[in-house]
């Protein structure tokens, strides 16, 4: 998996064979009550169904309630972007979720972009 951190947002990257996904969050230790959900823009080489919204958004919230209770930690998130036509399914986005805060908890390096 890749990290990378521009400014306040926080993405992992993870690519195994025909698989790719990628996870932007903006993280905050405050109780939110709705992240914005954004679209990056689709991949054209990629002939994929656009993921589920509404899935990939569960999978996420689902993930960081984990990880915060795996780790004593409140980490919520107030932004979420993911690439509409990565690879399927969308609760691998939880995944990702959880990948990312226990590097940012273990003090993981950030690759600066």
């Amino acid at each position: 998996m890749q990290f990378v951190r521009k400014g306040d947002l926080l993405s992992v990257a993870r690519i195994t064979g025909s698989h790719d996904n990628l996870l932007q969050l903006r993280l905050s230790t405050n109780v939110v009550a709705s992240p914005v959900v954004e679209c990056l823009p689709a991949r054209r080489s990629l002939n994929r169904e656009a993921l589920d919204l509404s899935k990939v958004l569960a999978a996420v919230i689902e993930g960081l309630a984990a990880v915060n209770q795996e780790l004593g930690t409140s980490y919520s998130a107030t932004h979420i972007r993911y690439v509409p036509n990565d690879s399927p399914p969308e609760t691998v986005y939880g995944f990702l979720a959880m990948s990312l805060v226990r590097h940012l908890a273990s003090g993981g390096k950030f690759v600066e972009a």
